[in-house]
Formats: C-alpha cells, sequence, structure tokens
C-alpha cells in the first residue's frame, strides 16, 4: 500500500503479483491445471509449477472460484509487465488490481474465521 500511495506503480503491481505467489505457497498449492490450446482446435490442460499453474491450483483446491481464479490471472499479467519490461501500469487498474487481491484476501482468511465465529456462537 505504502508503493501505491506514493505512486510507485510498477513496483507495486510487482508487489501484488508477489502477494498472488505468497497466497499460493501459503495455502502449499505448487502446481495445477492450466488450459492451453490444442494441436488440431479445441483446448488441452497441462500441469504446470509456474504461477498461472498455481493459480489453477487455488481453485483445483477449491480455494477459489473459477471466476476469481481467473481475476488473479490477471495480477500475474500486470505484475509481469511491471517485472519484466518495466512497465507502469495505470492508476486505475493498479486501483482496481489491490481492490481484488483485498478481496481475495478476505475470501481466503478473513470470511473462513467469520464463519467459524459464526458457527460457535450458534451452537453454544
Amino acid at each position: 500500500m505504502d508503493c501505491f500511495n506514493s505512486e510507485s506503480n510498477t513496483l507495486c503491481a510487482a508487489g501484488l503479483r508477489a502477494l498472488v505467489e505468497g497466497i499460493c505457497s501459503e495455502q502449499g498449492i505448487v502446481d495445477g491445471p492450466v488450459e492451453f490450446p490444442a494441436k488440431g482446435g479445441g483446448t488441452q490442460i497441462l500441469r504446470r509449477t509456474d504461477l498461472s499453474g498455481q493459480i489453477g491450483g487455488l481453485h483445483e483446491k477449491g480455494l477459489l472460484t473459477k471466476s476469481s481464479a481467473d481475476t488473479l490471472h490477471e495480477h500475474r499479467y500486470l505484475g509481469n509487465s511491471a517485472v519484466h519490461e518495466l512497465a507502469r501500469p495505470p492508476d486505475e487498474e493498479l486501483k482496481l488490481a489491490v481492490e481484488i487481491l483485498e478481496h481475495t484476501l478476505d475470501a481466503l482468511y478473513e470470511m473462513p474465521e467469520k464463519a467459524a465465529q459464526l458457527r460457535m456462537r450458534r451452537n453454544k
């Protein structure tokens, strides 16, 4: 957030990508399915150990919906451009990316805890 607030957009985008990698690591995700175009048409699914596979693994493990996993790929693209091309993402895109990652963190870490508290209170 310091990078975002100080308008260090390239570093912020790289940091968001790193956070996605950290989520995968913390969840024990080392690989997952990635869809590729198949020769002759259609698609094929291959297992990958890179970040694209790990994001697929978050969905495969049931931690994210397919839509949420697809959205995290946008962070990967944004971060890849920042890291590999030193591209400075526009403020609007970065703001959306921060908000999406905040919601992802909430869904993965906050909501399960809140649900557990609610169950515990209901069972008392």
